[in-house]
Protein backbone atom coordinates (compact mmCIF):
# COMPACT_ATOMS: atom_id res chain seq x y z
CA UNK A 1 0.00 0.00 0.00
CA UNK A 2 1.37 3.31 -0.86
CA UNK A 3 2.04 6.13 1.18
CA UNK A 4 -1.32 8.36 -0.31
CA UNK A 5 -3.53 5.15 0.08
CA UNK A 6 -2.36 4.76 3.70
CA UNK A 7 -2.74 8.86 4.51
CA UNK A 8 -6.56 8.28 2.95
CA UNK A 9 -7.43 5.24 4.78
CA UNK A 10 -6.39 6.47 8.16
CA UNK A 11 -8.26 9.97 7.70
CA UNK A 12 -11.32 8.01 6.55
CA UNK A 13 -11.49 5.75 9.37
CA UNK A 14 -10.59 9.03 12.07
CA UNK A 15 -13.56 10.57 10.14
CA UNK A 16 -15.91 7.44 10.81
CA UNK A 17 -14.52 7.00 14.27
CA UNK A 18 -15.68 10.71 14.57
CA UNK A 19 -18.85 11.14 13.21
CA UNK A 20 -21.89 11.44 14.77
CA UNK A 21 -25.02 9.01 13.82
CA UNK A 22 -26.25 11.32 11.54
CA UNK A 23 -23.38 12.36 9.85
CA UNK A 24 -22.32 8.50 9.30
CA UNK A 25 -25.86 8.27 7.66
CA UNK A 26 -25.17 10.77 5.55
CA UNK A 27 -21.57 9.32 4.46
CA UNK A 28 -23.58 6.02 3.96
CA UNK A 29 -25.82 7.91 1.59
CA UNK A 30 -22.46 9.28 -0.34
CA UNK A 31 -20.85 6.25 -0.54
CA UNK A 32 -23.70 4.22 -2.00
CA UNK A 33 -24.53 7.35 -4.75
CA UNK A 34 -20.49 7.01 -5.18
CA UNK A 35 -20.20 3.47 -5.78
CA UNK A 36 -23.46 3.59 -8.20
CA UNK A 37 -22.09 6.42 -10.23
CA UNK A 38 -18.84 4.30 -10.60
CA UNK A 39 -20.72 1.05 -11.51
CA UNK A 40 -22.19 2.74 -14.09
CA UNK A 41 -18.98 3.58 -16.02
CA UNK A 42 -17.68 0.46 -15.56
CA UNK A 43 -20.98 -0.96 -17.19
CA UNK A 44 -20.43 2.02 -20.05
CA UNK A 45 -17.05 0.57 -20.49
CA UNK A 46 -18.17 -3.16 -20.27
CA UNK A 47 -16.04 -3.64 -17.55
CA UNK A 48 -18.95 -6.23 -15.94
CA UNK A 49 -16.30 -7.54 -13.11
CA UNK A 50 -15.88 -3.97 -11.50
CA UNK A 51 -19.21 -2.76 -12.08
CA UNK A 52 -20.48 -6.09 -10.20
CA UNK A 53 -18.27 -4.96 -7.36
CA UNK A 54 -18.94 -1.40 -6.93
CA UNK A 55 -23.04 -2.43 -7.14
CA UNK A 56 -22.43 -4.99 -4.57
CA UNK A 57 -21.01 -2.31 -2.51
CA UNK A 58 -23.28 0.28 -3.02
CA UNK A 59 -26.26 -2.73 -2.23
CA UNK A 60 -24.18 -3.48 1.35
CA UNK A 61 -24.81 -0.08 2.16
CA UNK A 62 -28.66 0.54 1.63
CA UNK A 63 -29.33 -2.62 3.18
CA UNK A 64 -27.00 -1.48 6.15
CA UNK A 65 -28.98 1.66 6.12
CA UNK A 66 -32.08 -0.74 6.30
CA UNK A 67 -31.34 -2.50 8.78
CA UNK A 68 -30.30 0.27 10.91
CA UNK A 69 -33.19 1.78 10.56
CA UNK A 70 -35.16 2.56 14.24
CA UNK A 71 -38.69 1.23 14.60
CA UNK A 72 -39.35 3.82 17.49
CA UNK A 73 -40.36 6.49 14.32
CA UNK A 74 -43.57 5.28 14.01
CA UNK A 75 -44.86 1.94 11.95
CA UNK A 76 -45.81 4.07 8.91
CA UNK A 77 -42.91 5.39 8.03
CA UNK A 78 -40.82 3.17 9.10
CA UNK A 79 -42.70 0.19 6.63
CA UNK A 80 -42.37 2.99 3.83
CA UNK A 81 -38.38 3.58 4.71
CA UNK A 82 -38.19 -0.16 4.28
CA UNK A 83 -40.20 -0.24 1.30
CA UNK A 84 -38.14 2.53 -0.65
CA UNK A 85 -34.53 0.75 0.30
CA UNK A 86 -35.43 -2.57 -0.59
CA UNK A 87 -36.93 -1.05 -4.19
CA UNK A 88 -33.78 1.13 -4.66
CA UNK A 89 -31.66 -2.54 -3.15
CA UNK A 90 -33.45 -4.48 -6.02
CA UNK A 91 -32.81 -2.06 -8.89
CA UNK A 92 -29.42 -2.74 -7.84
CA UNK A 93 -29.60 -6.20 -8.02
CA UNK A 94 -31.49 -6.21 -11.41
CA UNK A 95 -28.80 -3.51 -12.58
CA UNK A 96 -26.29 -5.91 -11.67
CA UNK A 97 -27.92 -8.87 -13.45
CA UNK A 98 -28.44 -7.18 -16.16
CA UNK A 99 -25.61 -5.12 -16.79
CA UNK A 100 -28.02 -2.46 -17.35
CA UNK A 101 -27.71 1.40 -16.57
CA UNK A 102 -31.59 2.00 -16.09
CA UNK A 103 -31.95 0.63 -13.20
CA UNK A 104 -29.21 2.25 -11.41
CA UNK A 105 -29.99 5.51 -12.42
CA UNK A 106 -33.40 4.77 -10.84
CA UNK A 107 -31.85 3.76 -7.41
CA UNK A 108 -29.70 7.30 -7.73
CA UNK A 109 -32.02 9.66 -8.44
CA UNK A 110 -34.02 7.81 -5.18
CA UNK A 111 -30.46 7.91 -3.06
CA UNK A 112 -30.05 11.36 -4.22
CA UNK A 113 -33.61 12.15 -3.15
CA UNK A 114 -33.12 10.88 0.24
CA UNK A 115 -29.93 11.68 1.20
CA UNK A 116 -30.98 15.37 0.21
CA UNK A 117 -33.82 15.01 2.22
CA UNK A 118 -31.75 13.33 5.30
CA UNK A 119 -29.50 16.50 5.21
CA UNK A 120 -32.60 18.73 5.14
CA UNK A 121 -33.86 16.92 8.39
CA UNK A 122 -31.03 16.93 9.81
CA UNK A 123 -29.99 21.09 9.66
CA UNK A 124 -33.64 21.41 10.68
CA UNK A 125 -33.17 19.30 14.00
CA UNK A 126 -29.79 21.40 14.44
CA UNK A 127 -31.28 24.80 14.25
CA UNK A 128 -33.71 23.82 16.10
CA UNK A 129 -31.87 22.45 19.03
CA UNK A 130 -29.60 25.47 18.69
CA UNK A 131 -32.52 27.83 19.25
CA UNK A 132 -33.90 25.75 22.25
CA UNK A 133 -30.55 26.39 23.44
CA UNK A 134 -29.92 29.96 22.96
CA UNK A 135 -33.50 30.43 24.38
CA UNK A 136 -32.81 28.69 27.34
CA UNK A 137 -29.70 30.67 28.03
CA UNK A 138 -31.42 34.01 27.64
CA UNK A 139 -34.10 33.27 30.36
CA UNK A 140 -33.25 33.93 33.75
CA UNK A 141 -31.54 31.22 35.81
CA UNK A 142 -33.44 29.93 39.19
CA UNK A 143 -31.96 30.81 42.38
CA UNK A 144 -31.75 33.42 45.31
CA UNK A 145 -32.85 36.95 44.57
CA UNK A 146 -31.35 39.68 46.56
CA UNK A 147 -34.74 42.04 46.03
CA UNK A 148 -36.22 40.02 49.09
Amino acid sequence: MNADVAKQRHYLETQIRTASPEQLLIMLFEGAIRFAEQAKVRLDGRDYEGSHGLLVRSQHIVLEVMYSLDKGIGDEVYRNLVALYRFVYLRLVRANITRDKAPVDEALRILQHLRETWVAAIDKAGDELRRGAAQAAARPQGGLSIQG
